[in-house]
């Protein structure tokens, strides 16, 4: 269960590593690099270049570049963000709904989302943070129909 999982997971990564690669390319090639109002090409684009195993290829990307150069000099740095944690997706690779759980630290259980078959979602999340999938009809604290803990 668990080496399928993983390898689902990183199936559906790879394909959407693939697919973002694909509408990238095909974004370079239907829209013009972008200009500044004078007409010259903006800086802040890049040649990137990989190879997926049919040669080279190539595209330009945008890098943002130093703060200061679009902030009119009112801010030296970029901010930062705040949130340093972790982020968590489900997958139900079953044919029938399941609901998943969160464990609090009390070891309260609390519904978080219905899954149907074959549907996803996330969460922000933490290491030690406690889940767990369950039969759509589950009751809270009975431990019975429990199908998967993370």
């Amino acid at each position: 269960n668990k080496i399928s999982f993983s390898i689902s997971f990183l199936v559906m990564k790879m394909i959407s590593t693939i697919f973002f690669f694909v509408q990238l390319l095909c974004f370079t090639q239907s829209h013009p690099v972008y200009s500044s109002s004078d007409g010259t090409d903006l800086e802040s684009f890049q040649e990137i270049t990989f190879d997926l195993g049919h040669g080279p290829e190539s595209f330009q990307a945008y890098v943002q570049p130093n703060i200061t150069t679009f902030s009119r000099g009112e801010q030296e740095d970029a901010k930062q963000m705040k949130f340093r944690g972790h982020a968590a997706k489900f997958f139900n690779m079953g044919p029938k709904p399941v609901s998943l759980y969160w464990v609090g630290s009390d070891g309260s259980e609390v519904k978080m989302n219905m899954f149907k078959p074959f549907d996803a979602g996330g969460t922000a999340s933490f290491p030690g943070h406690q889940f767990f999938f369950a039969h759509e009809n589950y009751k809270e604290g009975s431990g019975k129909g429990v199908l998967k803990r993370f």
